[in-house]
């Protein structure tokens, strides 16, 4: 009955879909953090946001073709995130 739970499947990482990640998070944190002193208007910062809204659109594109995904992103269509995380 529990055989399926006991069963170790194998997964394999998923590499660029985690430097997407990567690349988004750090690029977002970054133009947040400097924005206030390089000026939000500044080419780094608005370069920064543009880099990390391409990775994030990147990331959804990739995630949404790959057979094992980091992150379900086609889970939460046509629901609102409190519907979609509710068992």
């Amino acid at each position: 009955m529990l055989e399926h739970l006991l069963r170790r499947t194998t997964r394999c990482l998923d590499l660029p879909c985690l430097a997407l990640s990567t690349v988004s998070l750090f690029a977002l944190t970054w133009a947040l953090i400097e924005g206030h002193d390089r000026g939000w208007t500044s080419a780094g910062i608005l370069g920064a946001f543009a880099v990390a809204a391409i990775s994030v659109l990147a990331f959804v594109v990739i995630e949404r073709r790959v057979e094992q995904p980091m992150v379900d992103v086609t889970s939460s269509r046509g629901a609102s995130s409190a519907e979609a995380s509710w068992p």
